[in-house]
């Protein structure tokens, strides 16, 4: 590999283009799939939150609000000609077949468009199940990359020089992706209350990172075990790469490969003891298109060297007029979630910003990844029974529950149940040490859904559990309570005396209802007559 390049040569990209493309078909391949096995429990017809209930809502809501407005505008979605359990496979199977065309490069530009068009409709019927960062920023990557490839297979997939507007689009993406990860770090309670510490600021972060992350490896448990001095180092080197580094893309070709090189290294650091889905594999691939072409052997060069045509020109052409447009929005609109990211008191920015970006496409978005680093570690804990005095817990796959289960490996799949249950029990505590008490009432509406599912025994949501006596019952359990522990790391003191990952101590445990057919389902968790205590 050349690390410095020919004085005088203009830098060229072909090869970390090829590669982004190639390497975003995989991406798209692992986020079909992993949400193509899940589909059916989250937002199916017998789902936790189905998407037909909720395009009726939609619909519902703009007939009779706003009927100025049409709701499959507002809410794109291929969904709309029909939302059963087939029809959303449906989607995900083509967006695996999609994949599979870009990744071989057959049709790549075509093949990103039904990409981007298939994930965008999944994303607005999959609700909170599909609200992550990494979404979006593939929702937002897949648009751009679309004018990025060939209109159509070429030698070597694009053994041209990529549209450079294009290619500074996906930089200024990576640089608002990072940059803005690093500000919000240290501005999140700007003006806010005084009592809570930003662990940030005082580089404590990494001391509760590893166990309260919210799918961590059995790497992280080693990793607490380091020493005060490496987590505030390892926090300092965090800051170097989100705050300085994303500079360095707009600098010459040799700083941007130590921004590449930065920002791989910490995309690294950051999977190695946590679960994070393809959002790491994700950042890589936007930072290998900081690599030009100098960088890699000369038989690769040779490969990629080509003549444009005369429709490779013209097609370039057409492009440019699409691309003018997309590049002063994209400016506009991220340098306002830049400026909202260092002062987020700044009220005129973001009704701009509501003003001018069409949110519905996902086409420009805000980034702020562990902003505000979580100190202690909630866990809901689901129970049934059938007599009411032996109890089994609902066993997920992924998340924290049994004390001796070690830490399992999901990346680059993403079990979304399971991290929205730790999202949820971080609501549960809040309302918690607020009014000192808990209750469904104050639980998120797919939760409470979650637990109808659950008493019902719908195969497609236990599908989402792993597999255990409770869940796999054929019958009902009879009596139910739910419990809020705080669970940490053992350590090594713990861990060899019994053998434990987890330690966990309850903070509240639920009156104990009684399964009962009614009206509105198996059980009404609202009514206190079902509360034997």
């Amino acid at each position: 590999m050349h690390l410095w390049r020919v004085a005088g040569e203009k830098p060229t990209y072909r090869i970390s283009s090829t590669l982004f493309l190639r390497g975003l078909g995989v991406i798209y391949l692992i986020a079909f799939f992993s949400l193509w096995i899940q589909v059916d429990g989250l937002i199916g017809t017998d789902g936790i939150l189905p998407a037909k209930n909720y395009l009726e809502r939609v619909a519902g809501y703009y007939e009779t609000q706003s009927p100025t407005q049409s709701p499959y505008w507002e809410v794109p979605t291929l969904a709309w000609l029909g939302s059963s359990n087939t029809q959303l496979e449906t989607l995900c199977v083509i967006g695996m077949l999609g994949s599979l065309l870009l990744i071989c490069g057959f049709l790549p530009l075509p093949s990103l468009v039904l990409l981007w068009a298939c994930y965008l409709s999944l994303f607005h019927v999959g609700q909170v199940f599909l609200s992550f960062q990494w979404d979006i920023l593939l929702l937002e990557t897949g648009f751009l990359a679309i004018f990025l490839a060939p209109l159509i297979r070429s030698r070597c997939f694009t053994d041209r020089a990529p549209p450079r507007i294009a290619l500074w689009l996906l930089w200024w993406l990576l640089f608002r992706l990072m940059f803005e990860s690093g500000v919000v770090k240290l501005s999140w309670n700007d003006g806010g209350d005084i009592s809570l510490q930003n662990t940030w600021e005082t580089l404590t972060a990494l001391d509760f990172h590893y166990w309260t992350q919210p799918l961590p490896l059995p790497t992280a448990w080693y990793a607490q075990q380091l020493p005060d001095w490496f987590q505030k180092l390892a926090v300092i080197f965090v800051f170097a790469i989100e705050l300085c580094f994303p500079f360095f893309i707009f600098a010459p070709p040799r700083m941007r490969r130590v921004a590449s090189a930065g920002f791989i290294f910490l995309m690294f650091a950051i999977g190695v003891t946590g679960n994070y889905t393809f959002f790491n594999l994700l950042t890589i691939l936007l930072a290998i298109l900081l690599i030009d072409d100098a960088c890699w052997p000369t038989r690769f060069r040779l490969r990629m060297a080509g003549t444009p045509t005369v429709s490779w020109v013209y097609w370039q052409q057409i492009r440019t007029y699409f691309l003018l447009p997309l590049t002063a929005l994209a400016i506009l609109i991220g340098s306002l979630h830049i400026y909202v990211a260092l002062w987020p008191k700044a009220t005129w920015s973001r009704e701009t910003i509501v003003r001018f970006n069409p949110r519905q496409w996902l086409l420009v978005n805000s980034y702020g990844l562990f902003r505000q680093m979580t100190e202690k570690r909630p866990e809901i804990i689901l129970e049934g029974s059938r007599d009411g005095k032996t109890w089994e817990a609902y066993n997920f796959c992924f998340k924290p529950g049994d004390l001796q289960q070690r830490p399992r490996v999901a990346a680059p799949h993403q079990p979304r149940l399971d991290w929205q249950m730790w999202f949820e029990a971080l609501r549960w505590e809040r309302v918690y040490q607020t009014t000192g008490k808990m209750n469904l009432r104050y639980a998120s509406p797919w939760f409470v859904s979650l637990v109808q599912r659950l008493l019902e025994n719908q195969p497609a949501v236990t599908g989402l559990l792993c597999v255990d006596r409770l869940a796999q019952s054929p019958s009902e359990p009879s009596f139910f309570r739910m419990g809020l522990y705080q669970y940490r790391f053992t350590d090594r003191a713990e861990s060899l005396k019994n053998g434990s990952w987890w330690h966990r101590d309850l903070d509240w445990m639920s009156p104990t209802y009684r399964v009962s057919k009614t009206r509105t389902g198996i059980l009404d968790i609202h009514s206190e007559e079902n509360k034997l205590d």
